[in-house]
């Protein structure tokens, strides 16, 4: 930079920032996401690290379903510090008059728990005192929900199984509450003791045990951890230390941290076209300026330096504003955050997120503003005077500079975003986009210049208007079009899981599932059912849980599986023994055994996990079921609906491998009566069964769909954010072109044009515009939504018209409404101020 490059620079930025408004909007908008992003991970997970102790509980946790661990296990953990034992399991939570009843999780603890952290209840006090037996009853605590659905307030009674139980306090705070997607109850905890009361401990129960140990100084957790592997590599339980502490946590903030940063990034590449904009709109203003600097031998390079400094000074600015919301958000979120968390956040200033915010800000400052910039600075003067300010075209080194602005912005995308598939998967979308849009525009262009209608002149003008020089028709398109690109694919994806669900519902989904039936009690549990009003039909199976942990012969590596299947060998799987083929279940390869089948063991496997662990029919599968493993030979893989939510499970033996192992039975029960009918089938079973636990599928589908609604709303707040931008990128449009229109308005007026003839020009214009914009979007958008329905979602696509015409519809309300907003100022300017200049 030259001295007199720095002189021009502060002498134009004197004239202050509000030329820039529409820059500084943009880049604010898109760096404060980033950074907000950025600092709400960063204060998680320093809550996450701070409290990971307290989030598992323990500096080493085993855990185990349906028996404790090997007796051996638990005198190691018990010789290497204090340990607290705790149960969980699904229960069905009544009212003593039996009227209400409701699937509930619960949790029995002993003295020693909360070995980390504190448990916080309402009204407070100590959790023995709030569990201990008073006056003949156990206590409880419970969740605000419970209460709330039960309709019970502390100091009522509830029953659970065949105990009864005061209900002490209300859990405001659990420390080791775990995180998930949704579940199924609210939580009641009771003592360890009076669990073995309510008789729901049976052979068979998916009860899962939990040994946390707080470890005596100095032993590590890691290596301790590492110790009891190496002691018992075979056994059926599950290791882990305090380092590995909620693991769904750690699921959600990443999921989090992916998805809005793709937010930051969408609205900060979306707000560049606004900065460019907005740079074109700031050289027009300047262009006498320009041109007199080069008449008095100002070279193309100070013109460059002087307004690349300017540009980045006032990149600098936008980009400090936009790191102060988003370092700022936090704190003002943190106590809605906190309610939502299982462990407080770490508020602070954490330097790397908003570095990294920073850099983004400045680069797409540069890459977006490079164009206009070497446009203005390569002009000749004469060309400048007679008022154009671009060129037909750059210079093919222009040309280079401006692809290498755009490169650096998408390396550093690439270099400082944590998934680089992430940001290489949005670096080509981004190119692919502007792309499409690019060839929309020129279409839009070239079709508006065929349009010469004779008795027409006022779609003349707006057609004229599409594709002069300085038009704004590729940009408004892109910004526009990529938000409602957006909007249209999230509608379609939240209209087809809608769809699927009406569509599925009605003619197969079950009424109940009921689980935890003992095999002595099948045969009563069916012919109860099956008799009662409004029942239909009633399945059951026997269910085992069972873990694999071999892939032909080879121990599982998580690390070579796919993510989104590392589910199916990290935990235990529900697997049952069945001689037909289930209904439904269509055979994609191998073939069903016979109905007496007696050979070696065999097993069918879905697809599509198949699939995803390598497997081939004839190969081996080994799974450890309460200690023991067994191997069996794949013989089927089945294509399993699981939308139809019917009884399905991903591996199924043939009758004689599994029989002598401890299970129950899980049952589903179909009813086509009302909500009184079902709630009278529940209560009834309930009353007979205590042990058996009934998962209403309504209540089930309830929790999908504000899953699915929460989903919708995130995807919204994405294409809300582009849209937003968007609109300051049209606003920079109009802004760049304002002083054409009103010079082309003048001359209109003296040769005869009326307002009206001049508004319905320029309404005509916004509208193609907006349609043009529309129409792209709705191709863009149906063409993602059905990659995601049926590629990600699994699900039947189906097309909704109506959802996409109504988004091509408000794109050209929105941009006719906002186009026409600052048509007064057109239309109020008097021809003779204009004319005396000429």
């Amino acid at each position: 930079m030259t001295p007199m490059a720095l002189r021009i620079a502060r002498r134009e930025l004197r004239q202050g920032l509000t030329r820039f408004s529409v820059f500084l909007a943009c880049l604010a908008l898109g760096v404060a996401c980033i950074a907000l992003v950025g600092s709400l991970a960063a204060s998680v997970q320093e809550g996450v690290r701070r409290d990971a102790k307290a989030i598992m509980g323990g500096d080493v946790e085993v855990s185990q379903s349906f028996a404790p661990p090997p007796g051996e296990v638990l005198a190691a953990l018990r010789a290497a510090g204090d340990v607290s034992e705790i149960a969980s399991m699904r229960v069905m939570a009544a009212t003593t008059d039996g009227e209400e009843r409701l699937l509930s999780e619960l949790k029995a603890v002993d003295e020693a728990y909360p070995l980390y952290g504190e448990i916080t209840l309402s009204p407070a006090m100590p959790l023995a005192d709030a569990l201990a037996m008073q006056n003949g009853l156990y206590g409880a605590v419970a969740e605000e929900g419970l209460l709330a659905r039960l309709g019970l307030s502390v100091g009522d009674e509830v029953e659970v199984g065949e105990a009864v139980f005061e209900i002490r306090a209300v859990i405001a705070r659990e420390p080791d509450r775990a995180v998930s997607v949704f579940t199924l109850g609210p939580r009641l905890m009771i003592t360890a003791e009076a669990l073995d009361a309510t008789g729901l401990v049976l052979p068979g129960s998916l009860i899962t045990r939990e040994y946390r140990v707080r470890l005596f100084p100095p032993r590590d957790a890691r290596a301790f951890a590492r110790e009891l592997e190496t002691r018992f590599p075979d056994a059926p339980f599950r290791v882990r230390d305090y380092t590995s502490a909620g693991p769904r946590v750690q699921r959600a903030i990443d999921n989090l941290h992916l998805y809005l940063t793709f937010v930051g990034l969408a609205a900060i590449l979306v707000g560049g076209l606004g900065m460019g904009n907005a740079v074109s709109a700031f050289l027009a203003d300047k262009r006498r300026s320009i041109a007199i600097m080069k008449c008095v031998g100002a070279t193309p390079g100070l013109i460059l330096s002087a307004y690349l400094l300017q540009v980045m000074t006032l990149a600098l600015v936008g980009t400090l504003a936009g790191i102060a919301l988003g370092a700022g958000l936090p704190f003002t979120l943190s106590g809605v955050l906190e309610r939502l968390l299982p462990v407080p956040l770490a508020t602070g200033i954490y330097a790397s997120p908003l570095l990294k915010a920073s850099g983004f800000g400045l680069f797409t400052a540069l890459a977006f503003s490079l164009r206009p910039l070497l446009l203005a600075g390569s002009i000749r003067a004469a060309g400048l005077f007679r008022g154009y300010l671009e060129p037909e075209r750059l210079t093919r080194r222009h040309r280079l500079v401006a692809a290498l602005g755009g490169l650096a912005l998408a390396g550093y995308a690439v270099a400082v975003t944590e998934d680089t598939k992430l940001a290489l998967f949005f670096a080509a979308s981004a190119l692919a986009a502007f792309g499409v849009f690019a060839v929309t525009a020129l279409c839009v262009r070239r079709l508006a210049a065929r349009i010469r209608p004779r008795n027409a002149p006022r779609l003349r003008l707006a057609a004229t208007a599409l594709h002069r020089p300085g038009n704004a028709t590729e940009s408004v398109i892109f910004a526009l079009g990529l938000g409602l690109t957006v909007l249209v694919a999230v509608n379609l994806m939240s209209g087809n899981f809608g769809e699927r669900i009406a569509s599925t519902i009605p003619e197969q989904a079950p009424s109940y599932f009921f689980i935890d039936i003992q095999p002595d009690q099948a045969h009563e549990f069916d012919t109860l059912a099956a008799s009662l009003p409004g029942v239909v039909k009633v399945t059951r199976q026997p269910m085992l849980r069972a873990r694999i942990v071999r892939l032909k012969g080879q121990p599982v590596d998580p690390e070579t599986i796919p993510r989104e299947f590392r589910w199916t060998v990290s935990n235990d799987r529900g697997v049952t023994y069945m001689a037909r083929q289930p209904e439904h279940n269509p055979l994609t390869a191998g073939a069903w055994w016979p109905e007496n089948y007696a050979g070696e063991p065999l097993v069918s496997m879905t697809q599509d996990i198949g699939q995803a662990l390598g497997l081939s029919v004839g190969d081996t599968l080994t799974v450890n079921l309460l200690g023991q493993e067994i191997t069996a030979r794949i013989a089927n893989f089945r294509r399993v609906e699981w939308a139809s939510l019917a009884m399905n499970f991903a591996l199924i033996y043939p009758p004689g491998v599994l029989e002598e192992a401890p299970q129950s039975h899980i049952a589903t029960v179909y009813m086509n009566g009302d909500d009184a009918t079902e709630a009278r089938v529940l209560n009834v079973l309930g009353r007979e069964f205590p042990n058996v636990s009934g998962i209403r599928v309504k209540e089930v589908l309830a929790r999908v769909g504000d899953l699915m609604q929460g989903i919708g709303l995130a995807g919204n707040l994405v294409a809300a954010v582009a849209v937003v931008t968007g609109l300051l990128v049209l606003a920079a449009s109009l802004r760049a072109s304002a002083d054409r229109r009103i010079y082309e308005a003048v001359v209109l007026k003296v040769v005869g044009a009326t307002r009206a003839d001049i508004l319905t020009a320029l309404a005509l214009e916004y509208a193609l515009l907006g349609l043009a914009a529309g129409l792209t979007a709705a191709v863009l958008g149906t063409a993602l939504g059905f990659a995601v329905v049926t590629e990600v979602l699994n699900l039947e696509w189906t097309f909704l018209p109506r959802s996409v015409a109504l988004t091509v519809f408000f794109s050209v309300t929105l941009t006719l409404f906002l186009g026409l907003l600052g048509v007064r100022r057109i239309l109020g300017q008097k021809p003779a101020a204009y004319l005396r200049n000429e």
